[in-house]
């Protein structure tokens, strides 16, 4: 079963992890160290472009730290998810392209697609920005090998095409389970609703008017023009795909991009021989940003925001207490065994899908009890007789506001409640 599920997607991301396993402990903790690490790796990366970009010091500083600290970033470096990888790929790219290597750069973003679908669009946004750009870089001879010489790039393109043979011959051997997996991602996907708040408008001005004013002067405007062609396709992920964890994307990701293409078109137009004036106009800059990104995280964090359905895998920045985590679920456990060992038929047991119980009672051994945790992948059967709900509430009060509002029209059979009321259990009888 787990040979299937991985053949029917994209494995960059497991491959990448089994290399880094080779070296170093292999543990959920290294995992999650590892995503921070590739999130501060992007933030470097994007201080190189802005720095090749002559975007000031201040402003790319006040942007990154502010960047790194928002609620979402911080979730992301503290998870084993692919986010923070391709951020990372995208970063090196977006290096290389800035240092005028598009050639590497090119290949680098195309490895981004092999970590997530979200990837394949990053890499034809290079490819985009590269064919109309193409013109006045060749008049510019600008585009160019790695730094360190033609053969090193000449290595690093094999890697890559070599990466992408691979993953097309287990693409081809597993093609039904593949093709299987991603029609119903798309399908899935396919029927949302769209939804464009008034972000997603600022942020597509953002891109459509950068880029049209970078495509117009051409001369030393590829990069800035890839950063506004990014912003635009990195909401059009959120806005398409709708899903909690394409947010970051569209929020932070495209949001800090906006702010250092900006930054080069204001710096130009505002450029002048004032040496006084021109550290005037980039603190005020800094300072605007960095007000700006303050006042729109108190803004959501007052008011509400899909920012926190970041915290539906049992993510939060309020973690609780690990002693009154373990006692719970003991209690938690030794409560089901008792009602296991009163019952004289089989039992289904409908847990959450933010429930993070599911990992400490699928792999129990129960003599009534049958637990199932419904997720998009997992449906349950339409005829599956369900005689008890499971939900799992956790602090703070918006996220257990969330999950309460899927409860059922019933009364609660029992709820059990941590030593310090940090976490809660609440079941149902659906009789």
């Amino acid at each position: 079963m787990r040979h299937e599920a991985s053949s029917g997607c994209l494995m960059g991301y497991y491959i990448f992890m089994g290399m880094v396993f080779r070296f170093l402990p292999y543990s959920l903790a290294m995992a999650r160290l590892v995503s921070l690490v590739l999130v501060l790796s992007f933030v470097a990366f994007i201080y190189i472009v802005a720095q090749n970009l002559r975007v000031p010091s201040l402003v790319a500083a006040i942007a990154l730290v502010v960047w790194l600290v928002t609620p979402r970033v911080v979730l992301m470096s503290n998870v084993a998810r692919m986010e923070a990888l391709v951020l990372a790929i995208m970063g090196i790219a977006l290096t290389l392209v800035a240092r005028q290597h598009w050639v590497t750069g090119l290949a680098l973003a195309s490895l981004s697609a092999l970590v997530h679908p979200v990837g394949l669009l990053i890499f034809l946004i290079f490819c985009s920005v590269a064919i109309l750009f193409w013109r006045s870089m060749q008049v510019e001879q600008k585009p160019g090998w790695i730094i360190s010489g033609r053969s090193i790039a000449l290595c690093v393109i094999g890697t890559v095409a070599l990466a992408w043979i691979l993953e097309a011959l287990r693409f081809a051997s597993n093609f039904d389970l593949a093709s299987t997996h991603m029609a119903y991602q798309f399908l899935r996907k396919a029927n949302r609703s769209l939804s464009i708040g008034v972000y997603d408008l600022l942020l597509f001005c953002i891109a459509g008017t950068g880029l049209l004013i970078c495509y117009l002067q051409r001369e030393n405007r590829a990069t800035a023009g890839l950063l506004f062609a990014l912003v635009g396709g990195l909401d059009v992920v959120q806005v398409l795909g709708q899903e909690m964890w394409y947010e970051v994307y569209r929020s932070e990701v495209a949001g800090l991009l906006a702010v250092v293409a900006l930054s080069v078109l204001i710096r130009d137009i505002t450029l002048t021989s004032n040496v006084e004036i021109d550290k005037m106009v980039t603190m005020g800059v800094g300072i605007a940003i960095g007000l700006t990104i303050s006042l729109g995280l108190i803004y959501v964090m007052n008011n509400g925001s899909q920012i926190r359905h970041f915290s539906a895998f049992g993510m939060s920045i309020w973690d609780g207490d690990r002693d009154e985590w373990s006692n719970f679920v003991e209690r938690a456990q030794a409560e089901l065994e008792t009602l296991d060992a009163q019952l004289d038929q089989p039992a289904l047991v409908l847990i959450d899908r933010s429930s993070a119980m599911s990992l400490f009672l699928l792999n129990r051994s129960w003599s009534h009890l049958r637990f199932i945790q419904w997720t998009g992948a997992t449906p349950l059967e339409k005829n599956a007789s369900v005689d008890y709900l499971l939900f799992s509430l956790n602090k703070p009060d918006w996220q257990k506001d969330l999950i309460e509002a899927r409860f059922p029209p019933k009364s609660e059979f029992k709820r059990i409640i941590s030593s310090n009321g940090t976490f809660e259990l609440v079941f149902f009888r659906t009789e």
